[in-house]
């Protein structure tokens, strides 16, 4: 049996503990991994977010009837049969009494709710580098179940996520603080807008009330991102939080994806909210047309039955959309030759009688030369990138 004990002394909490009947002091991770039976997938997810933040949310908690440790509980774990056990409250010099811990309302502060949200978004990994307005997000995130993998530059954190984003087909999501921080994430945002790769960016701001005053590391991360993202926002209250990221993931992984900026700041990361995420959101103004014209479907299907030289050029487009089966059918049932852009390539095997290859300055001379001599182009999920077309005029 591991008992934990939560105090505060002013407003930080201290963490004491018993195992058997030595007394260890300090860091409750300490206690734990001193302890044989320490399991960190199991122990450090549970016990770290019952006595260190306070709160247990739903997915990860151990006891459904325990979601709340008051200051001066003691908590009793059996290390074998992973069920808490609340044993007495106290508090200053009152004498010891039994008590129970309250249950979790859902009212933490705003960096807990952010990440709260990306789990509610089924996030396991976050690219960032730390600064001074996100170490609300970075102090609640010490002891979360959410994964941080540390950049070595903020620009790297873009581009990691991106590159995750790219490989598991889940949206990416990265971490910085405010000022330079936001700002180097720019070049990584700008290439997964270009290249329409879903990504929900999270950046610290100077205190709402600094804002527009050249606070210390502070830029205009809004208007900077806004060329540089598909959508983004300044939340300026807590409460906000979990709607702008649930509309953050929508945004960036329908229609045509694309990158998400997210900017919080540094005095709403430590404002109190209640926590309550959207199983639902209504965006008027962002209605992505997902079905195909039938009207425009019966023009194409009849520009392909009266061209002598047609030619699919597919691009990234048909991997997003995990569209391989419609193009292979499409283009088997008309034999039609297939190229692809260098963002398309996999999309069509290599092997297949119908391709033919990589068109433009990278790809291959015949590639290109099929291009100028089709009498149909079809373009599919692909953007006429200049790499590709050089110069129309000529």
């Amino acid at each position: 049996i591991l008992t934990l004990t939560r105090d505060r002394i002013g407003e930080k909490p201290m963490y004491y503990g018993w195992q058997g009947d030595t007394f260890l002091f300090g860091s409750e991770l300490k206690a734990l991994k001193a302890h044989p039976a320490f399991r960190p997938e199991i122990d450090r997810n549970a016990l770290c977010l019952y006595m260190r933040h306070n709160y247990i949310p739903a997915p990860y908690s151990i006891n459904q009837g325990i979601a709340k440790l008051l200051p001066g509980c003691l908590l009793s774990v059996s290390l074998e049969q992973r069920e808490p056990q609340i044993k007495t409250y106290w508090s200053g010099a009152e004498t010891a009494v039994q008590g129970k811990a309250k249950p979790f309302i859902g009212s933490a502060k705003d960096a807990v709710t952010a990440l709260e949200s990306l789990l509610k978004e089924g996030v396991e990994v976050i690219f960032g580098y730390p600064g001074g307005v996100t170490l609300p997000i970075y102090d609640v995130l010490y002891d979360h179940p959410l994964r941080h993998i540390l950049m070595r530059h903020e620009e790297n954190a873009s581009f990691a996520a991106e590159g995750y984003a790219r490989s598991s087909g889940r949206v990416g999501v990265c971490l910085a603080t405010s000022g330079p921080g936001a700002t180097n994430l720019t070049t990584g945002l700008v290439d997964a807008l270009m290249d329409s790769i879903p990504i929900v960016a999270i950046t610290g701001q100077v205190p709402s009330h600094l804002i527009g005053r050249d606070a210390f590391q502070e830029a205009d991360t809004f208007g900077i991102t806004r060329s540089a993202t598909k959508h983004n926002y300044l939340v300026m209250k807590a409460s906000e939080i979990p709607t702008v990221i649930k509309e953050a993931f929508h945004i960036a992984s329908t229609g045509r994806p694309g990158p998400v900026l997210v900017d919080i700041p540094k005095d709403v990361l430590t404002e109190q909210a209640e926590f309550v995420y959207p199983e639902t959101i209504d965006l008027p103004g962002y209605k992505p047309v997902l079905d195909g014209h039938p009207a425009q479907i019966k023009k194409a299907a009849q520009l392909i039955n009266e061209a002598k030289k047609p030619l699919i050029l597919a691009g990234h487009g048909v991997i997003i959309s995990r569209a391989y089966d419609e193009l292979r059918e499409l283009a088997e049932k008309a034999q039609i030759p297939v190229i692809t852009t260098l963002l398309g390539r996999s999309c069509f095997p290599d092997n297949h009688i119908l391709f033919v290859g990589m068109p433009g300055m990278h790809g291959v001379a015949y590639a290109s030369l099929a291009i100028d001599e089709a009498d149909l182009v079809m373009g599919l999920g692909m953007r006429f990138d200049d790499r590709i077309t050089g110069r129309i005029s000529s």
